[in-house]
């Protein structure tokens, strides 16, 4: 087994989970719940925000609607002002680990609205998000809204990931300083802060905390 290198809240980082936030690398699910972490236990602890990774998101997707409900309450999701979820292209519903590109989906409980935030849109992630927005608009009590936000995309084939960091940041920040999650506002800062040399700030920002 690698070496452990981190844990951080409910997270457990390896030698090798980490080797994954160098350049050419496609994030996996313990990259991305590390970041979540930290964005909810130290950068913006008092934003009202659940940050949902994506071993979470596909139990949600897949798991039996009762115990999705059950999964929600214990989360006090419905509380929330903004639910954040990663979101998988994986298809293979007895491989959680599986899948090969990441979008972002998020739920605003002021307006009952999801929405998509996806790097390489057109894809098949935005099937994926319709079909969890469906499965969780009952128990968070959402509208029938469903908005595809735009975003820059990414410059190559594995900054995907990244990409869903930045967004989730730029999210929960605004929550933090009360500020409003859609809008000309949130959208210039979107395209400020997730343009790919900025992603890619961050990839650098992430493995510095293991070198």
């Amino acid at each position: 087994m690698a070496e452990k290198v981190l844990s951080l809240g409910d997270v457990c980082v390896r030698r090798s989970d980490a080797e994954l936030l160098r350049p050419g690398c496609w994030l996996n699910d313990t990259c991305i719940a590390l970041y979540f972490e930290l964005i909810t236990l130290e950068k913006y602890p008092e934003a009202n925000v659940l940050l949902l990774p994506g071993c979470t998101t596909f139990f949600l997707l897949n798991g039996d609607n009762t115990d999705v409900q059950q999964q929600l309450a214990q989360m006090q999701a419905e509380t929330k002002q903004l639910v954040v979820l990663a979101v998988n292209d994986n298809s293979l519903v007895d491989e959680a680990n599986g899948g090969s590109h990441w979008s972002l989906l998020s739920f605003t409980g002021s307006d009952g609205t999801f929405r998509h935030y996806d790097s390489c849109a057109p894809s098949a992630n935005t099937a994926v998000a319709r079909r969890l927005a469906a499965k969780l608009r009952h128990p968070l009590g959402g509208s029938e809204a469903f908005e595809e936000v735009s975003v820059p995309h990414q410059s190559n084939a594995y900054d995907c990931g990244v990409h869903v960091l930045a967004t989730a940041d730029v999210l929960c920040e605004r929550v933090h300083a009360r500020q409003p999650v859609s809008g000309d506002a949130t959208s210039e800062v979107l395209h400020r802060r997730c343009q790919p040399s900025a992603v890619a700030a961050l990839r650098r920002l992430l493995l510095a905390m293991f070198e």
